[in-house]
């Protein structure tokens, strides 16, 4: 479902592959088998132009959409069940900060996730390699 949300959102099948980190004949697969299962399509593909939701798709999306939030919702309440602070916290600080920063972030809530991203310096000493 989140591929066929990404893809219908994106407008491109190509885009929503480098969103979700997956190649494209997996979207396209994905697409092609909940319109297998719905029996009708949910977009109009344009060589060279992407892809538009037909009318039923626009509606198939709002409903993809609303089952993937509520989803979210969902498993983001059930974790906290425990009486823990529990979830994701994303942290934008330099490299050199981020372990003092995520540390202290997470130290006292054991089920909480953190993530840090790389600096700009070190996705372009990536691209220039």
């Amino acid at each position: 479902m989140r591929y066929v949300e990404a893809a219908g959102r994106l407008g491109s099948i190509a885009k929503a592959a480098v969103e979700v980190s997956i190649s494209q004949s997996s979207i396209t697969a994905s697409i092609d088998a909940l319109e297998a299962s719905l029996d009708y399509a949910l977009f109009v593909r344009t060589p060279a132009k992407g892809i538009t939701p037909t009318s039923a798709g626009r509606e198939a999306l709002q409903l993809i959409r609303t089952y993937l939030n509520q989803t979210r919702q969902f498993e983001s309440e059930l974790q906290s069940q425990g009486g823990d602070d529990a979830g994701l916290v994303r942290i934008a600080c330099y490299a050199t900060a981020a372990p003092t920063f995520r540390g202290a972030a997470v130290a006292n809530h054991p089920n909480t996730k953190s993530t840090t991203g790389a600096t700009w310096l070190q996705l372009k000493s990536r691209m220039l390699r």
